[in-house]
This record gives C-alpha cells, sequence and structure tokens, in this order.
C-alpha cells in the first residue's frame, strides 16, 4: 500500500512577536514510504524550491506503487523542491540525481541527510545544482546524462520557461527514456506549450484518473485535477541549433497564487 502524509505539524524556532526572520520557520511532514518513515522539511522562503508540491507528492506515491519498474535505473529529477520523489525512488532501488537551482541545493541535502543519510553516503542518491537550459560546464557535466527516466513535478508553470525545459529534457534524455511528467489542469496555456514542443520528439501516454485514484485520495480528495503522463523519447533527433541555444539568463519566475 502506498505511503501516506500522516502529519504536518509547524516546527519553528520564532516566537511570537519575536525580531527572528521569517526565512527561518520551517514546517515539517511526515510520510510513509516503502515501510520507511520520512520526516521532510518545507522552508517557504525559499519560494518554489522550499515546498512540496502535490505533483511531487502523487509522483513519489506512484513510484512506491511501480518500485520493480525503477528498480536498478537511473534517474533525475528536475526542480525536485524538497525532494520525496526522489527519496521515493532511491528507496525502490533507483539511482537518483535530484537537481534544482543552486540556492537551494543545501536545503535538498538536508532532507536526504536527515532521512535516507545511508543512501547518501553511498551514493544512491545525490542532489546537484542544475539551471534548465543549460548545456555546457561543469554543473552540466556532473549529471553524466543520459538517464532511464527523468520526473518532473508542478514545474510547467510559466510559458517562459518551456523552451528551456524541453530542451533540458532532451539533452537529459535518450532514445526510450521516460519522463514522468506532473502537473495540476490551471495554467493551460503552459501546458499546451509543453505538449507542442515535446510532441516532435516523444511520445504521449496519460495515465488513466481511475489508476491513480486510490493515490490521490490520499493525500487531496477534493483536488481531482492533478494530471499525470509518461513521455517516451523517439529516435527523432532534434536540431542542433536548438540545443545549442543557451539558457535564460533568469529561468525562475514567482508567481503569487
Amino acid at each position: 500500500m502506498a505511503g501516506i502524509c500522516t502529519e504536518a505539524p509547524l516546527l519553528s524556532t520564532r516566537q511570537k512577536d519575536s525580531a527572528q526572520p521569517y526565512d527561518d520557520v520551517v514546517f515539517r511532514k511526515t510520510f510513509v514510504i516503502h515501510k520507511t518513515e520520512l520526516s521532510l522539511c518545507e522552508k517557504y522562503h525559499l519560494g518554489f524550491a522550499g515546498c512540496l508540491w502535490n505533483g511531487g507528492e502523487l509522483l513519489a506515491y506512484y513510484v512506491e506503487e511501480h518500485a520493480a519498474h525503477f528498480f536498478n535505473t537511473s534517474c533525475l529529477e528536475l526542480g525536485c523542491g524538497i525532494g520525496l520523489t526522489g527519496i521515493a525512488l532511491a528507496l525502490s532501488g533507483a539511482k537518483v540525481v535530484l537537481t534544482d537551482l543552486e540556492y537551494a541545493i543545501p536545503f535538498v541535502v538536508r532532507n536526504l541527510t536527515q532521512t535516507v543519510p545511508a543512501l547518501l553516503d553511498s551514493g544512491q542518491v545525490r542532489a546537484l545544482p542544475y539551471k534548465w537550459g543549460s548545456a555546457r560546464g561543469p554543473e552540466f557535466e556532473a549529471l553524466s546524462p543520459p538517464y532511464d527516466c527523468l520526473f518532473l513535478a508542478d514545474c510547467i508553470y510559466d510559458e517562459e520557461l518551456i523552451p528551456d525545459l524541453v530542451r533540458s529534457l532532451l539533452r537529459l534524455s535518450a532514445p526510450q527514456t521516460e519522463v514522468y511528467v506532473c502537473f495540476e489542469w490551471r495554467l493551460c496555456a503552459s501546458i499546451a506549450m509543453f505538449f507542442e514542443q515535446t510532441r516532435p520528439y516523444f511520445s504521449t501516454h496519460h495515465v488513466p484518473n481511475e489508476d491513480v485514484a486510490d493515490l490521490r485520495c490520499k493525500w487531496a480528495p477534493s483536488r481531482p485535477d492533478e494530471g499525470l503522463f509518461v513521455l517516451t523519447r523517439n529516435d527523432v533527433a532534434p536540431p542542433a541549433k536548438l540545443l545549442e541555444e543557451p539558457a535564460r539568463e533568469d529561468n525562475e519566475v514567482w508567481l503569487d497564487y
């Protein structure tokens, strides 16, 4: 049976009316994945990277349910946030690289250290900085692509970032690489652009809602609008010009929902 978020207490050293800044306020959530209790921290001051999004939770439960499929595979998550999906993959026997913007990596490492220290020490799971669209330099070389599986949890949210995101998928994949994409049906223009730009290079399979209904109801029974897709890379080679295009200077967008 898939794990479930069992509690979500507020942890903070900040007292009421204290001058201590809010960036020290941390929320802790506890999950059970593969019978392992995981106590992960969220730090909202970090923006998108410091939060657990619904897509990450659903993907983690999906990975747990299909652990045999991911055993002994190489996996990379783009925009990993607090690391739950990647931890579920590592506990399923995959070799995992979690990526996010550089400023967020120490927080990811903190969660890994507190939950799966043995897997972190052995190198089975790593956290590395990566900016979407990057294709050169030590940051990209450290990733050592391609991967068997790539993961995106609620990463489709701004149209300006889609080209860099798609270029990253192409640079990190090879024919037959699977890309697991989970998102809420809310920013339809961005979603449409993502599928339009991936269509020439990936086949797309929508995981039926009934196949994830039991997983979804564990965390958000009133939110049946999270879509899960599996994209499989085909043999079509993208134009060299597309892959050589540099990443945007600022490819993080802050949105106020």
